[in-house]
């Protein structure tokens, strides 16, 4: 039952995620095509009115361009956001938690389906950004093949050099990557938990209780994320076991939310349920 909720939950998710995911590459497409339009017309070293007007058109598009991938990334998260509480707390919730499952598998699929997409959409910004880099920055070749000899073995010896002056080590790395995963879980969890929250105690107007329940839960979070790991970091003897020494307690912390957050949220779906 798990797989088919998932199942739908992702089909539900792919009518306007898939198309703004499209558009976001075709986007870094016309980014690219504008800045190469711009070398290609700096390069000529000629400025006539028609060079001066393509320049006019060229620069407003990479602005938008850049302006629409931003907007693509935030945009996502937010229609999650939207179908979820559609989906569990308004006339559909009817039809959700009246299904042969539990509240659960409800929830899990739920998160699940917003974890895949947050990587799609990373995964995306980066193609995005590849596209641009690769085809929009040499005025004379379709592909940049410059950016492929470029020489890293000084920047890498520098890193590794900066790294044992400031105690950084793999580990160090590991656990960074660790954080992120975290925190990015624990910000859907937080997020829908307060959904859950606002949709289920407010009477009226549930998703702006959801939201000033959100902003508030966020600041209590952040303040005391920021309080507890800059104590914990004092603690390390160089730059390395301080970022350690806050990657742990903030990882903890994560998980504590992670944990806590789905407990609630599955408790007052199955127990406080406020649908309209």
């Amino acid at each position: 039952m798990f797989a088919k909720l998932l199942k739908h939950e992702f089909k539900n998710s792919r009518s306007i995620l898939g198309l703004l995911t499209v558009i976001c590459l075709g986007v870094a497409v016309v980014a690219a095509i504008a800045m190469k339009l711009i070398l290609v017309s700096e390069s000529s070293g000629t400025y006539t009115e028609g060079s001066a007007i393509l320049m006019l058109i060229a620069f407003p598009l990479l602005a938008m361009a850049f302006l629409a991938i931003i907007a693509y990334g935030v945009t996502s998260i937010i229609l999650l956001y939207v179908q979820f509480f559609k989906n569990k707390f308004t006339d559909e919730g009817y039809l959700t938690f009246t299904l042969p499952t539990n509240v659960h598998q409800i929830y899990l699929s739920s998160l699940v389906n917003m974890l895949i997409w947050q990587v799609i959409t990373i995964l995306t910004v980066v193609v995005s950004i590849g596209i641009f880099v690769l085809f929009g920055t040499s005025a004379d070749q379709l592909i940049n093949t410059d950016l492929f000899r470029v020489d890293t073995s000084e920047f890498v010896l520098t890193f590794e050099m900066l790294g044992n002056e400031l105690g950084w080590t793999p580990l160090n790395t590991v656990q960074m990557i660790l954080q992120y995963a975290f925190s990015v879980v624990s910000g859907l969890v937080l997020a829908t938990t307060c959904i859950t929250i606002g949709a289920t105690i407010a009477k009226k107007h549930k998703a702006l209780a959801a939201i000033g329940i959100y902003y508030g839960m966020n600041y209590v979070v952040n303040g005391i994320t920021t309080i507890v790991s800059m104590s914990a970091g004092v603690m390390g003897n160089d730059f390395g076991g301080v970022m350690s020494g806050m990657s742990i307690v903030t990882t903890i912390l994560n998980l504590g939310i992670i944990v806590g957050g789905y407990f609630l949220t599955t408790h007052m779906m199955k127990n406080k349920l406020n649908l309209p």
